[in-house]
């Protein structure tokens, strides 16, 4: 957390940015009120208790806006969404702290400096402890984010009491998790939160998943039907076997109207490709008609 400085409301700004030495505040009957706030805000920090200070600030900042509280707001409010549990701010309102404390700086540098450090904070690749269960051995698996790869076998896991665990990483947002090992395979979707380091367990699908096409897509799933090989005009399975060779699928979206009536829609054929020793994985992501777009073909070969 960036050090605050614990004078009086009217003189004070973020430790980490740049002073202003030269800005004063008319110390009227309303800025002296938010001064005193202020300074039992920075009390209350300093004896660790968050939630007392975030509301000092807070009323510093309605008595009296000024860049100074707002930021330690911010900061604090941070703090206390990293600590999470029951009544925890969420990013959303850590945020939104943030840019109120932009609209009240004055200073470009400050503001440069400060909404630089948020977009850092929004978009940075947080850590990310992945658990397999059961025969889903990490060790000797594949591990794709999204369709890409990002552990292939031999990495180096962590034993632990629910099973191997597995260091990665990802940017903030909703993700698809897929486990592929030669015998089988799992998958988990999650969201991954900014700046706060996440634990998720992949099962080993039941029953056991065989084939040499493993199918994943938005959602950890396809939500349309393939027609084509080893499907026809249904839900495509997570993990089949389709005969090596380059083929095209056609798509199709269903949906309900009212109670009763089924609607289908095609969609653009796919092609996809299944290579003649080791795996294919298709990820296959949807539009904004919900038909397939970005269709990612890899294919995993296991030593």
């Amino acid at each position: 957390m960036i050090a605050r400085i614990a004078l009086a409301f009217a003189l004070c700004v973020p430790a980490a940015l740049t002073a202003e030495a030269d800005r004063k505040i008319k110390p009227d009957k309303y800025t002296q009120a938010a001064a005193r706030v202020f300074d039992q805000a920075v009390v209350a920090e300093q004896a660790g208790d968050l939630a007392a200070a975030a509301n000092l600030y807070d009323q510093a900042l309605q008595v009296a806006p000024h860049p100074a509280p707002a930021f330690n707001l911010a900061e604090v409010r941070r703090a206390l969404y990293l600590r999470g549990g029951s009544g925890a701010p969420t990013w959303q309102d850590v945020t939104i702290d943030y840019r109120v404390y932009l609209t009240l700086q004055t200073d470009l540098a400050e503001r440069k400096l400060v909404a630089a450090q948020l977009e850092h904070y929004a978009h940075d690749p947080v850590e990310l402890r992945l658990v397999g269960e059961g025969v889903l051995d990490l060790g000797n698996a594949f591990v794709l984010i999204d369709g890409a790869i990002v552990a292939k076998p031999g990495s180096t896991v962590v034993p632990t009491p629910r099973g191997p665990m597995l260091k990665l990483s990802a940017p903030p947002g909703p993700h698809v998790i897929d486990v592929v090992t030669d015998v089988t395979s799992g998958v988990t979707t999650l969201q991954i939160d900014p700046l706060r380091p996440l634990e998720a367990v992949v099962k080993a699908a039941k029953p056991r998943e065989r084939g040499n096409v493993v199918i994943s897509g938005t959602g950890g799933r396809v939500a349309m039907w393939l027609r084509g090989p080893a499907f026809d005009s249904l839900a495509p399975p997570r993990r089949t076997d389709v005969k090596p060779g380059t083929h095209q699928l056609g798509v199709f979206r269903r949906w309900q109207e009212g109670d009763w009536a089924e609607v289908f829609y095609q969609c653009p054929p796919i092609e996809v490709a299944v290579p003649t020793t080791g795996l294919a994985y298709w990820f296959i992501g949807t539009d904004a008609h919900g038909c397939a777009a970005n269709v990612r073909h890899v294919g995993l070969r296991f030593p």
